[in-house]
């Protein structure tokens, strides 16, 4: 009897220590779920630079609101942020960007509307100068981000903001005497659409749509010295193809999923 009540007792603490192995694993894995309320974060700097190609009235020599605008370039700066992993298919980001366009101005175009405009007759030797178109917008917006593979991402984005724009400065020159259009600077509400293929998480190539109809205070020198002013609503619809490079990347945790990594620092 005494040797079967030893060999219980070594039965049973036998069990008690392979019990106390096999929760030991799951205790472990439990400590290091991250909940579901501590996202991470990430966000990025990137550098843009490409051309800018005027479309619609702002490209048009005739018609109700020609603008003349030449294809130019652009170059700017953005910011996004996006959530790093949330299982979804497409991850949610926000983007803000400050952009700068110069078009320049098509000086034909611009002769043949003036000449007609004020009756100069071609024997007038009329020259003309006209400058550039230029625009500085600040927009933030929303951007989807799919991943097509590990460092290849596609993204839709869709931005809201504000443009200042200064009008071309056009100067004309004949025997008739000479006329100017002073340039003028004006604000107005803008609105952006793109697409972009991120590369190797640093290279990217977009293509983008930009919207905006600025009404600027255009004063006009005559000939006999007299001048007037009108207000133009100038359509300045861009369509630019542009490459990027991000410089700055960035984490962001927040204080309770800082707070978790650290105390499982501390553990190991």
């Amino acid at each position: 009897m005494k040797h079967l009540s030893c060999l219980l007792a070594v039965l049973l603490l036998s069990y008690s220590a392979a019990a106390q192995d096999t929760q030991s694993p799951a205790v472990a894995d439990s400590a290091t779920i991250v909940p579901m309320d501590t996202v991470i974060f990430g966000s990025k700097l990137t550098a843009i630079a490409g051309g800018a190609f005027p479309v619609g009235e702002y490209a048009e020599t005739t018609g109700g609101h020609p603008g003349f605008a030449t294809t130019g370039f652009l170059a700017g700066i953005e910011y996004t942020v996006h959530a790093d992993s949330l299982a979804l298919l497409v991850s949610p980001g926000w983007i803000s960007t400050l952009l700068v366009s110069v078009n320049g101005s098509d000086q034909s175009g611009v002769q043949d509307a003036l000449l007609q405009e004020f009756n100069i007759p071609p024997e007038a030797n009329a020259t003309v100068e006209a400058g550039s178109w230029i625009t500085a917008s600040v927009m933030t917006g929303f951007e989807g981000t799919y991943q097509l593979a590990r460092n290849w991402s596609l993204g839709l984005q869709s931005q809201f903001g504000f443009v200042v724009g200064s009008s071309s400065l056009v100067k004309l020159a004949s025997e008739r005497g000479a006329i100017t259009q002073n340039s003028s600077i004006a604000a107005a509400p803008c609105f952006s659409a793109g697409i972009a293929a991120t590369m190797l998480n640093q290279f990217t190539l977009g293509i983008r749509y930009h919207s905006a109809t600025i009404t600027y205070d255009i004063r006009t020198i005559n000939p006999d010295g007299t001048s007037n002013a009108v207000y133009y609503g100038q359509p300045s619809n861009l369509l630019s193809l542009y490459l990027g490079y991000t410089f700055a990347t960035f984490r962001h945790q927040s204080v309770r999923f800082a707070e978790e990594s650290a105390g499982e620092q501390n553990l190991e």
